[in-house]
């Protein structure tokens, strides 16, 4: 089954070819772009290449306007919306979804497991998010805010390690903390709203911001 992770772009941005070949050049990683497909002069669909032109991700352009495969593609988000955890952070997504111009999905292949392949990937995937801000969302993983925290849990079962991820408090800032994917009850925490109600708690009292010491001494019992 294909793994995607999307761009979600405010901005319609547009990242040429060679604008990525210079910043690959820039990091000093082996690795190539190839356009697979072009619209008005510019790429709709590149192959990124890694060492020994092995293919690590295929990368589609869809800008989000009516009657576009874009347009269609946020509706079928937001039809999926409610499956979101925790919800406090699916009513965003919902409504920050309404603001997006461009989608670029990065479909992994087969070379990303190459040594060189997730280093070269991160520069083109930042050559994007830079052109056109927004927020980002990985198959089985979740969306992620502006920051690169993740808001929803999508996470599968007997996964491990750290993640930055972000709750919302009161005033709707997100306050982030190192989410344990190997600590059970640290993600039952995360995806059912009980972080969030702590934050949202602790900053409706005038002069307190809570901080992630909170969350990290939960996660830990």
């Amino acid at each position: 089954m294909a793994y995607y992770i999307r761009h979600f772009g405010i901005r319609d941005g547009k990242v040429s070819h060679k604008e990525l070949t210079r910043a690959i050049q820039a990091a000093n990683l082996p690795g190539s772009i190839h356009v697979d497909n072009k619209e008005d002069g510019q790429w709709t669909a590149i192959t990124v290449y890694a060492a020994k032109k092995t293919p690590a991700a295929y990368i589609e352009r869809c800008a989000v306007a009516p009657g576009t495969i874009g347009e269609k593609a946020i509706q079928e988000f937001q039809e999926e919306i409610d499956e979101l955890k925790p919800e406090s952070a699916a009513a965003w997504v919902s409504e920050y979804l309404e603001r997006v111009k461009v989608i670029y999905a990065v479909q992994l292949l087969e070379g990303i497991e190459h040594e060189d392949a997730w280093p070269l990937l991160d520069v083109v995937q930042g050559a994007i998010s830079d052109a056109v801000a927004g927020i980002m969302q990985a198959d089985a993983e979740g969306f992620m805010n502006e920051m690169g925290e993740f808001i929803t849990h999508d996470f599968p079962d007997g996964v491990d390690g750290l993640v930055r991820a972000a709750v919302l408090d009161a005033a709707g800032d997100w306050h982030a903390f190192d989410l344990d994917l190997a600590n059970k009850k640290q993600r039952a925490a995360f995806r059912d709203g009980s972080f969030q109600a702590e934050i949202v708690a602790a900053t409706a009292l005038p002069g307190v911001r809570a901080g992630s010491e909170a969350r990290s001494k939960e996660g830990s019992e």
